[in-house]
């Protein structure tokens, strides 16, 4: 990967992050979030969602900055079509 490419990815993890970050603070909170924990340091790395049980092992090289995120709490996994956590049976 070029150096100009590792910029590029790095800064779509930034705006994604930031992206989030505003999310979480004006959306969440109205959509009566639970079942929902905010980890600092999170991994870079997607866990199981809906449409991907099983993540492939990440190899992402991360920033090293830390920035909120919330993480669906163990037995549930993210519904990527509206963002909420659910069980794994309750997956459309």
């Amino acid at each position: 990967m070029t150096e100009l490419s590792q910029r590029v990815e790095m800064t779509k993890l930034a705006i994604t992050c930031l992206f989030l970050s505003v999310f979480a603070v004006v959306v969440l909170p109205s959509l009566g979030a639970s079942s929902l924990t905010i980890v600092n340091c999170a991994s870079c790395c997607e866990g199981p969602t809906c449409e991907i049980r099983r993540p492939l092992p990440c190899s992402i090289e991360c920033a090293s900055i830390c920035l909120p995120r919330f993480l669906c709490d163990d037995g549930y996994i993210r519904d990527t079509k509206n963002g909420k956590c659910v069980r794994p049976e309750e997956c459309p």
